[in-house]
């Protein structure tokens, strides 16, 4: 395909706007053969606790794999 005939075709495309005017706001159907309409809100946050159980547990892989790294850190997992 020459560069002329992809632009030519990218601009007949419609933009995300013109595709999703007619659409129904999150309705779908039995046979699912339509786009649904999906808004998005960037200003959706993490539960709290859900952030802190990620940063306890990247915390603690952090700290078992310098236990390897540092003698005296592995000197205290040896029985």
């Amino acid at each position: 395909m020459s560069a002329l005939a992809s632009k030519s075709k990218s601009a007949a495309v419609a933009g995300p706007d013109a595709m999703e005017a007619g659409l129904p706001d999150l309705v779908e159907s039995a046979t699912d053969d339509h786009e649904t309409k999906m808004a998005y809100d960037p200003s959706a946050r993490l539960p709290v606790l859900v952030v802190l159980v990620w940063v306890c547990a990247v915390a603690s892989l952090g700290l078992y794999c310098a236990s390897f790294y540092f003698p005296d850190l592995a000197a205290w997992r040896a029985p």
